[in-house]
């Protein structure tokens, strides 16, 4: 939850609930070793949150 909206993701699907509407995502959210993978860019969008992938380091640059 942030700036009200609240996202709810269901650990082994692509589904995602923003305040109640259904998204699909484009990968599923894991649970893996005891830690828990979440769609980083559908989140971020969704916060407002720009996504950058710089190939040529192989980061992924977040900015507000």
């Amino acid at each position: 939850t942030k700036d009200g909206k609240e996202i709810t993701l269901v650990i082994g699907t692509d589904r995602a609930s923003v305040n109640g509407t259904e998204y699909v995502c484009d990968t599923s959210s894991e649970l893996t070793n005891g830690m828990t993978f979440v769609p980083l860019r559908f989140l971020s969008e969704q916060f407002g949150i720009s996504v950058e992938w710089l190939q040529e380091t192989q980061a992924v640059v977040l900015t507000k």
